[in-house]
């Protein structure tokens, strides 16, 4: 839901303010591979980690809004292009349908408008074919699919990580056992020994 001055997203508990969305626009303006997920090569995927930390420092030090880690900035942002690009496809089918009749209940703040010229179309009254609407409504999605891969591989790691560190735990638990009867066979073969060596010299006397 837009209000005044920023927008409430129903896929995440939290209120993110105008200045914050003017501030994330403005720097996918400025790297619009990054934006893209085009930031390829063999460095691809640690440039676009640290642009998203480093786009995160700039909405958090905003100070109008709630503060977030860089992968909740990263969901922000695909939450914010999926809802706004859904309402885009709303407001042009409703000028289609009315044919210019009463205006539509459904309106894009400045900030959504210049998201959807940075997106592509230039906004709801732009003439473009019916095709244009039916593949962005079809491709709408994809993004957050990609995002959701991306949260189960993130989880599959942190789950292979977390099973290497327990047998990693239970190797050096093993070997802790391990050491401590190696300890208890030598002080018993020891004290075996002293115990013999009493017996000998009793005998011998």
């Amino acid at each position: 839901m837009i209000t005044s001055v920023g927008i409430y997203f129903q896929n995440a508990i939290d209120f993110t303010t105008g200045n914050q969305l003017e501030v994330m626009v403005k720097f996918m303006e400025d790297h619009p591979d990054f934006a893209n997920g085009k930031l390829g090569g063999p460095s691809g995927r640690a440039t676009t980690i640290r642009m998203w930390e480093d786009l995160a420092c700039h909405l958090n030090a905003d100070g109008s809004g709630p503060s977030k880690t860089p992968h909740k900035w990263q969901k922000t942002w695909i939450d914010w292009k999926s809802n706004t690009k859904k309402k885009f496809v709303k407001a042009r089918q409703h000028l289609r349908g009315t044919g210019g009749g009463p205006p539509s209940q459904i309106t894009l703040s400045n900030v959504e408008e210049r998201l959807i010229a940075f997106l592509g179309p230039s906004g709801p009254s732009a003439p473009r074919k019916r095709k244009g609407d039916i593949l962005m409504a079809r491709f709408v999605d994809v993004e957050e699919r990609m995002f959701r891969l991306e949260e189960k591989k993130a989880n599959l790691e942190e789950r292979k990580v977390a099973a290497l560190e327990l047998i990693a735990a239970s190797k050096k638990e093993k070997l802790r056992s391990h050491q401590e009867i190696a300890a208890f066979m030598s002080t018993f073969v020891k004290s075996f020994s002293e115990l013999a060596e009493g017996i000998n010299k009793f005998l011998e006397t």
